[in-house]
Order: C-alpha cells, then sequence, then structure tokens
C-alpha cells in the first residue's frame, strides 16, 4: 500500500476529460512522423523482451557508450540496481492496476458514452496509433513506471555526467 500511486481522476472530472481527449487526439494513428517512429520504438509485444526488457536493452548501450563495463563492480552495481527499481515498479504498478482496475483507453474511448461524462465524446471506431489495445488495467501506466524507475537510478548512477545513447529496440 506504501508505494501505491493515488486513484485516477473520476470519470466525471475536468482531469479525466482533458486526459482523455489527449489520449483520443495523440494516441491514434495520423500521419506524424515523429509520434508514429516514437510509437513504434516502444511496442514490444509478446516474444520481445517487453517494456523491463527494453530497460535493459538500453542499459547494455549506455554501458558500453559510457564505458562502464571497464569495470566489473560498476558494471554488476548499474545492472543490479536498475533490475530492482524495475522490479519494484512492476510491483508498485501492479499492485495499483489491480486496485483501481480502470479500463484501456481504447475502451475507454469506444464506450465513452458510459462514463456520464458530457465532455467526452465516444468513438466506437478509434484505434490506438501503436494497434495494441493492451491486457492490463491502465492505471497506472506500466511502462511510465518502468521507465521513471529505471531512468531515475541510470540518472543518479551516473551524476553529474550528461547519458545520451543509442539502441534499437526488437521492433523498431
Amino acid at each position: 500500500d506504501r508505494y501505491r500511486s493515488g486513484p485516477p481522476p473520476a470519470l466525471t472530472s475536468e482531469a479525466y476529460a482533458q486526459a482523455f481527449n489527449d489520449v483520443k487526439t495523440l494516441g491514434q494513428p495520423d500521419l506524424d512522423a515523429e509520434r508514429n517512429a516514437i510509437a513504434q520504438f516502444w511496442l514490444v509485444e509478446g516474444g520481445t523482451t517487453r517494456e523491463p526488457g527494453t530497460w535493459i536493452q538500453a542499459l547494455v548501450a549506455i554501458v558500453e557508450q559510457m564505458r562502464t563495463d571497464r569495470s566489473l563492480s560498476d558494471t554488476a552495481r548499474i545492472f543490479a540496481r536498475v533490475g530492482m527499481a524495475i522490479a519494484d515498479g512492476v510491483a508498485a504498478s501492479w499492485e495499483t492496476k489491480a486496485t483501481f482496475f480502470t479500463w484501456r483507453p481504447v475502451f475507454a474511448i469506444r464506450e465513452a458514452d458510459l462514463d456520464s461524462n458530457p465532455d467526452t465524446e465516444a468513438d466506437p471506431f478509434w484505434a490506438p496509433r501503436n494497434i495494441s489495445i493492451g491486457a492490463s488495467p491502465e492505471w497506472t501506466s506500466g511502462l511510465s513506471t518502468f521507465s521513471g524507475a529505471a531512468s531515475s537510478v541510470i540518472e543518479a548512477f551516473y551524476f553529474p555526467h550528461r547519458v545520451s545513447f543509442c539502441f534499437a529496440t526488437d521492433p523498431a
């Protein structure tokens, strides 16, 4: 309970309507090449490394590019810390998901006529940019939780140096 995120905004709230409309607009397929590339980068479906594994792939690149791999103890330390942070993030995210059990954006948008919010409009044919509707409750975002945990540990480990890195995800 200590690490559970707070509840999502109420379906009838202005905050929910704003987030709903942002996702409805920005999350749908369009001609924006940058948004499409970002969605493709993070599209990690079954049979791939999935989101936590993507951060381990990134860490491999970071360790090489920052030359941390010259020290076995530093390499082991950063991998252990990032792995533990991601594991803790998984536990916190899934505990929150199980507590609040909220619908995924695709269903929220297709069935907005059921949310009692006058500022949301149903689109029964809406589809997400990444094609995946997801299989777990939406609140909280697992990807955001894992990414926040991993990136915070990486930033703290390499502080005060700037970390830039390049790698390719499975689908990208």
